[in-house]
């Protein structure tokens, strides 16, 4: 129907003044649902009409993100132009990337005259679509039901079915029972239907078909149930370890497979490193039968895809494999990675000199059903009855007819590495998927990262893998990518900086931890946020803005200077764990603390320097300091100037001489750390300290009770 659509306003369009763009958004081709790439093609499409503009920036606009492509269509497009965009299945796109695109949409209608035209799957609420938010005055338009539609469909696949011989009937009558359970149970599904036609022509009697019309499966998601589970009832059948390997590669495929592709990479071995032709399928379509109808073939572009966008929900939602497993998005993706990097590892693309050793054969005992297990290739059978014709020659020396014969296999089949070019152009987008490498990946991927078979640089799609990995905190594979021998690359890399910012913003200590080591970076490092920032800070500080509580936990520690500005903003308006991080540090540099310091090397002595009396009074009321401390306290405060500092500090020690009548917090013996107290806004270690050496006043408390009261 978008088809239709776009066809229309193509044939409506008023010259130059009016532009016509598409994009059909894929379910099963990944590049194609991300925001970057509908951008740019759309892009792409609007600036045609104009060549000038279409040859000035060529293919660049591939290269562009959205800010830079919205400015270049505001700079060339005529004002006077209308836009008319139709967008298909963008709801089938994460819901970062539907943000970016719809975003970019309403930017450009800033701009221009837009109209906008989308298609959605079916929604309870379509006015709550993510894709409509920010368009108030959007128009809704359901399709209306197709019954007339169905009964067609329905119709004319029983024809096609009985004609070809597919379904096979004994009474006549049945066709008419068939066809009213269809209309029944369809729903408006025309997948439902050819789903289960397709089941009942595997049915072998009358009787079989009436019982599977009278439990029909409810929707979709029945549907496939059903057909997974008959083609799983035998568990020791040979085809069933297939149906999770097929399954796991064509949902984790970033485009659809070819069928030469998906039986190279079916026949891959993990961890084995060298091909083994006897593991190569002799019939790919037997193996894909394992899936029921469930795994299409493309019969033009001879791709194998899943039936439809709703199995592969299904699949990660609901599915077992045939020996009970859960089938997750992470596993799909370690399966396909598993056989890249092993593919990737043969001899082959090493440049390796096979030393395969031509055995000496007894042919009398070859088996004369060696043709029925060969493959339909006629130069493997015509090979197979040579052999079988030498068996009634058993003087007849074998091995060199073997040695010559298996030369010219290998001749015809030398450059037919079909699953090699996906390999390379998608390795890097699944292995930066996989969270746990195993053993295989452990293994093998370092030495293709060493010798450049699998490159870190970025790739035709533009896609990162240090960023990507820092984005999902993939600490495994971050460590296997970015070893301490391969610093430099990461040192030189072009958006290390991004890196950096991103593992500040999503909290991961460990990240930043592997990526200073393996750089070389110091954590006293400054940086910019971005090209354009003016302002240069160091790494805590932009830790502390970005509350990266555990970064900050992290760093604490290990810097020379702080940066006390970004900390007393922490202390004043920063979230209740940002605050109590910086107090746990505080805590530790005090007297029989994990780190202890003097007074001067603390946060404390800082914000005195500072005259941040609010800093101070919120410290000294958790950190437990001894007497003569508070007193160089007072004597910095009063040499800054600050009365006031010194008036709050002189309260608290007055307090302590005069403390008798608040209750006081129960002594039970020193307190770990986990033993705190809440007061108002504080959180107060609870103990007398006493292994400090505080000093206590006659009643027998320390300044620390003090702190905790008033």
């Amino acid at each position: 129907m978008m088809a239709n659509v776009v066809e229309d306003l193509i044939t409506r369009a008023n010259g130059n003044l009016d532009t016509v763009a598409y994009f059909f958004c894929k379910h099963d081709i990944l590049e194609g649902l991300k925001a970057g790439v509908i951008i740019a093609a759309l892009t792409r499409q609007l600036l045609h009409p104009w060549p000038r503009i279409s040859a000035l920036h060529g293919t660049d606009t591939l290269m562009k993100d959205g800010p830079e492509l919205l400015d270049m269509l505001w700079k060339r497009l005529p004002d006077s132009a209308k836009i008319y965009l139709v967008v298909d299945g963008l709801d089938q796109c994460a819901e970062t990337e539907q943000k970016e695109v719809m975003e970019w949409m309403q930017k450009l209608q800033n701009l221009r005259c837009l109209y906008l035209c989308m298609s959605s799957r079916s929604h309870p609420d379509a006015t709550a679509l993510p894709i409509l938010q920010g368009y108030g005055s959007a128009q809704v338009t359901p399709i209306p039901e197709n019954t007339s539609d169905i009964d067609s469909f329905i119709d004319s696949e029983l024809h096609a079915c009985i004609q070809e011989s597919q379904l096979k009937i004994g009474d006549p009558s049945l066709i008419i029972e068939i066809r009213e359970a269809l209309i029944r149970g369809s729903q408006g599904m025309f997948l439902w239907v050819a789903l289960q036609i397709k089941s009942l022509c595997s049915m072998q009697s009358d009787a079989d078909i009436r019982e599977a019309l009278k439990h029909l499966p409810q929707g979709l998601s029945e549907t496939y149930d059903d057909i997974l589970r008959r083609t799983s009832q035998s568990k020791t059948s040979p085809l069933v370890k297939y149906q999770q390997y097929i399954f796991e590669l064509t949902s984790a495929a970033w485009r659809p497979l070819t069928i030469f592709e998906i039986k190279e990479a079916l026949a891959v071995v993990p961890g084995v490193t060298s091909p083994d032709l006897s593991q190569s399928l002799n019939s790919i379509y037997a193996t894909l039968s394992s899936c029921g109808c469930l795994v299409i073939l493309d019969e033009e572009e001879l791709t194998v895809r899943l039936v439809h966008p709703s199995l592969k929900q299904f699949l990660m939602e609901q599915y077992r494999t045939p020996l009970g497993s859960r089938f997750t998005a992470p596993q799909a993706h370690f399966a396909m990675a598993e056989r890249i990097v092993t593919y990737l590892s043969y001899a082959v693309f090493r440049g390796e000199v096979s030393k395969d050793r031509i055995p000496e054969m007894d042919v009398t005992t070859t088996p004369s059903r060696i043709v029925a297990s060969t493959v339909s290739s006629k130069a493997v059978q015509a090979l197979a009855l040579k052999f079988l014709r030498s068996a009634r020659q058993p003087e007849v020396d074998v091995s060199r007819t073997l040695a010559e014969a298996l030369e010219s296999h290998r001749r015809l089949h030398k450059y037919e590495l079909h699953f090699y070019q996906y390999t390379k152009t998608y390795c890097m987008q699944h292995l930066a998927r996989v969270f746990e490498p195993g053993l295989h990946i452990g293994k093998l991927l370092p030495a293709l990262l060493d010798n450049n078979t699998v490159s870190l640089e970025l790739d035709h799609n533009q896609f990162d893998p240090l960023l990507f990995l820092v984005e999902s905190k993939n600490i495994n594979m971050f460590k296997i990518f970015y070893p301490e021998r391969r610093g430099r690359i990461l040192k030189e890399h072009v958006d290390l900086i991004a890196a950096i910012r991103l593992a500040l913003e999503k909290d991961c200590p460990e990240i930043l931890k592997l990526m200073f080591s393996a750089a070389g970076l110091s954590y006293n490092f400054w940086f910019k946020w971005d090209a354009e920032d003016l302002y240069e800070g160091p790494l805590l500080e932009h830790a502390v803005l970005s509350e990266g509580v555990q970064v900050v936990r992290f760093l604490l520690p290990l810097l020379d200077t702080l940066p006390y500005e970004a900390l007393r903003d922490a202390l004043r308006g920063g979230s209740e764990a940002m605050k109590n991080v910086i107090y746990d540090y505080e805590l530790s540099l005090s007297p029989g603390g994990t780190q202890p310091r003097e007074i001067r090397e603390t946060i404390l002595w800082q914000a005195v320097i500072s005259g941040y009396q609010d800093i101070v009074e919120k410290l000294i009321t958790c950190t437990p300091r001894k007497h003569h401390e508070l007193s160089l306290l007072v004597e910095k405060a009063r040499k800054q100037g600050n009365e006031e500092i010194v008036d709050t500090i002189e309260d608290i020690i007055d307090r302590f001489k005069r403390y008798g009548t608040w209750s006081p917090i129960e002594d039970d013996g020193v307190a770990t750390g986990d033993q705190r107290m809440i007061h108002g806004p504080k959180q107060v270690l609870v103990s007398k300290w006493n292994h400090l050496g505080l000093e206590t006043n006659a009643h027998g408390y320390n300044v620390l009770h003090l702190g905790t009261v008033g």
